[in-house]
C-alpha cells in the first residue's frame, strides 16, 4: 500500500519539478540548446518525471503550463502571413478552466472591430456563411487551389434558368430534360438527390443548390423519384457543359490555357505509355519466371536442394522485381520534372517561375484585370516547352539591388523567392526577413531595418519617384490632376493626369501642352 502511494504523482508536481530547474532551463534554451535535448538530458539525471508535452508547456509559459492548442504565433508557412494569440484558459488562482458558452460569437464581433480599428484585412469569418451569396466551402477551397471553376460554381451561375425551368415542369421526365440541358444528371443517392456530370466524375448535393431541390420537396410535386433512362440522355444532348474554367478575368487566358490542357494531354499521355511498358515487361518477366519455376519442380534432385533452389530463385525474382520498379520510378520521375503540374494554378506558378509576365498577370486577376509588368518574357507558341527560362521583371530587380547590396562579397548569400497561388512573389532573405510584392503593393518585414531598406529600393525600381514610402505598405501614389496653360490664344486651360512611372514619364511643355 505505501509503495502505491509514495508511486503515485501528486496534482501540480510537474509545476514543482520544472520550477526547479527553470533557471537552467532558460540558460539552455539561450545558449541554443532545443527542448527535446534539455528535456531529455534533465530526465536521465532523474530530474524530471512528468513528459516531454508538459515539459514544453511550462518552458512556453515560463513556468506557467500554456497549453500547445492553445499556443499561437506568426504562422508565415501559409499563402496569407497572420498571427495566432496565445490565451490561458485556466484561472491563476483557482486553478478552473474558464470557457464560456459559445464564446466564438463575442470572438467574431471583437476580431471585426480589430480589422476595422487597425486597418487589417477583413476575415470572412461564421457571417459569410449566413449571406445569401455564400459559396459551398469544398468548392471555394477547389478554386482557391487549382484555380478553376468548381462544378457547384457552375451550377449557381445556372441556377436562375435551372429554377426557372423547374418551376414550369409538370413530370420527373421535364426535370431531367432541364437538367440534361446543362450537361447535368439528378440522380439518386443515399437518402437523398445528387447533381453530377454526364461522366459521373463529380457531383453534388441538389438540396445544397437549393433547398427546394431536395428529394422530399420534388416528390410532393412529381410524385416518386424516376430514374432518367439511357435513351433519354442520349436524346437530350447538351447545350452546355461543365468544363472547370478557369477563374481569371483576363482576356488572354485563354491561349495560356489551351497550352495547359495541351500540356497536361503530354503529360497523360506519356505517363499511360510508361504503365503500359510496365505492363509488358512484368508479363514478360511473369513468364519467364514461370518457366524457371516449373524447371526447378520438374527436375528430379533431392528435397532440400530443391527447397534452396527455389529459395534463391525468389530471392533473384525480388531482386529483379524492384529493379524493374526502379527504372520505371526513374522515367516516372522524369515526366514528373518536365511537367511539374496537375492543375491550372500549378501551370500559372511554373510559367510565372519561368518568367512569363503573362502568366504572373493572369494569377492576379482572380477578382479584375492586371496587366503585364514588365516584357511579355518566355511566351509558348501554342504549346508547352519545359526548355528557355527566363526571370521575372520584378525578380530581376530585386536580384540586381541584392547584387549591389553585396558589394564585393563573395560568394554571394542566394536570394530565393516562390510564387503563390495569388500571383505575390515572395522573397525569402538569408537571415529571415520577407518582402512580398503583390503586383500594386510591397510588404515587408517591419523588424529589420535591412529588409526594409531593400523594400524601399524595390519600390523605387518599379515604380519611381512616385512610390509612397511613408507606410508599413509600400505602393504608387494615387495620380494627381494638375492645371497647364496650353499656350493657344483663347488661354484654354487643359486637364492632364500626371503620373509618373519607372517606364514611362509625361512631360509638360507651355508651347503643346504636352510631349512624350
Amino acid at each position: 500500500m505505501s509503495e502505491n502511494i509514495r508511486s503515485k504523482k501528486r496534482h501540480g508536481q510537474a509545476r514543482i519539478e520544472y520550477r526547479a530547474c527553470q533557471k537552467e532551463v532558460e540558460e539552455k534554451v539561450a545558449a541554443g540548446y532545443s527542448n527535446i535535448m534539455i528535456y531529455e538530458e534533465l530526465a536521465a539525471a532523474g530530474r524530471l518525471t512528468t513528459s516531454y508535452s508538459a515539459f514544453c508547456d511550462y518552458a512556453r509559459g515560463e513556468g506557467q503550463r500554456i497549453h500547445s492548442r492553445r499556443h499561437r504565433k506568426a504562422q508565415p508557412n501559409t499563402d496569407n502571413l497572420h498571427l495566432h494569440v496565445a490565451y490561458n484558459m485556466i484561472h491563476p488562482e483557482r486553478r478552473t478552466r474558464h470557457e464560456p458558452f459559445r464564446d466564438f460569437r463575442e470572438r467574431d464581433r471583437l476580431c471585426r472591430q480589430m480589422e476595422q480599428k487597425y486597418g487589417l484585412t477583413v476575415d470572412n469569418g461564421r457571417e459569410s456563411r449566413r449571406s445569401p451569396t455564400a459559396t459551398h466551402e469544398t468548392a471555394q477551397t477547389y478554386e482557391i487551389h487549382t484555380g478553376q471553376e468548381s462544378l457547384f460554381s457552375y451550377a449557381q451561375r445556372h441556377k436562375t434558368a435551372v429554377m426557372e425551368d423547374i418551376n414550369r415542369s409538370h413530370s420527373w421526365t421535364d426535370c431531367h430534360r432541364v437538367f440534361l440541358k446543362y450537361g447535368l444528371l439528378l440522380k439518386a443517392r443515399g437518402n437523398g438527390l445528387v447533381i453530377q456530370t454526364l461522366d459521373g466524375r463529380l457531383a453534388l448535393k441538389a438540396s445544397s443548390l437549393d433547398r427546394t431541390l431536395s428529394k422530399a420537396e420534388l416528390e410532393k410535386r412529381f410524385g416518386k423519384f424516376e430514374a432518367v433512362a439511357q435513351d433519354f440522355i442520349k436524346a437530350c444532348p447538351p447545350e452546355q457543359t461543365y468544363t472547370a474554367a478557369p477563374i481569371q478575368v483576363r482576356p488572354d487566358r485563354d491561349n495560356l490555357y489551351a497550352e495547359y490542357k495541351f500540356a497536361l494531354a503530354k503529360r497523360r499521355d506519356e505517363m499511360e505509355s510508361l504503365n503500359q511498358q510496365n505492363k509488358r515487361l512484368y508479363a514478360i518477366k511473369q513468364e519467364t519466371w514461370g518457366k524457371q519455376y516449373e524447371a526447378i519442380k520438374k527436375t528430379p534432385m533431392l528435397r532440400s536442394h530443391r527447397q534452396k533452389l527455389l529459395k534463391e530463385f525468389q530471392t533473384k525474382k525480388r531482386r529483379d522485381l524492384e529493379a524493374m520498379r526502379q527504372i520505371f520510378r526513374g522515367k516516372r520521375a522524369e515526366v514528373r520534372n518536365k511537367y511539374p503540374f496537375t492543375t491550372w494554378n500549378q501551370f500559372l506558378r511554373h510559367q510565372a517561375g519561368r518568367g512569363q509576365e503573362t502568366a504572373l498577370a493572369i494569377l492576379r486577376s482572380r477578382q479584375r484585370e492586371i496587366q503585364n509588368e514588365g516584357t511579355i518574357g518566355v511566351e509558348m507558341a501554342g504549346h508547352y516547352s519545359p526548355l528557355n527560362t527566363k526571370s521575372l521583371s520584378t525578380v530581376d530587380k530585386m536580384r540586381k539591388i541584392w547584387r549591389e547590396e553585396a558589394g564585393g562579397l563573395y560568394p554571394q548569400p542566394e536570394l530565393k523567392y516562390t510564387i503563390d497561388a495569388k500571383g505575390t512573389v515572395i522573397f525569402n532573405l538569408p537571415k529571415g526577413g520577407t518582402i512580398r510584392d503583390t503586383g500594386t503593393e510591397i510588404h515587408f518585414s517591419s523588424n529589420d531595418d535591412k529588409v526594409k531598406d531593400l523594400a524601399q529600393k524595390l519600390a523605387l525600381a518599379k515604380w519611381g519617384p512616385s512610390v509612397d514610402l511613408t507606410g508599413p505598405v509600400l505602393k504608387q501614389k494615387q495620380a494627381q490632376t494638375v492645371t497647364v496653360q496650353a499656350g493657344q490664344p483663347d488661354s484654354t486651360k487643359l486637364d492632364i493626369v500626371v503620373v509618373c512611372t519607372h517606364a514611362f514619364r509625361t512631360n509638360l511643355t507651355p508651347q503643346t501642352g504636352y510631349s512624350r
